[in-house]
């Protein structure tokens, strides 16, 4: 598991606690959400990171 998909993980996870558990309503706890989808795409669009030595 590479940064990417733990900054993801860590996101969704503030995301839901925000949302769902703390029930905010602002607008910018979504961006949690936006920010993990984000570093999800570019997960899949990009690949995992390939180290050469």
């Amino acid at each position: 598991m590479n940064a990417t998909l733990l900054v993801m993980f860590v996101l969704l996870f503030a995301w839901i606690l925000l949302a769902f558990v703390a029930a905010f309503p602002a607008g910018w706890v979504h961006l949690c959400y936006a920010a993990a989808a984000v570093l999800y795409a570019r997960r899949v669009l990009l690949g995992a990171p390939r180290f050469y030595s």
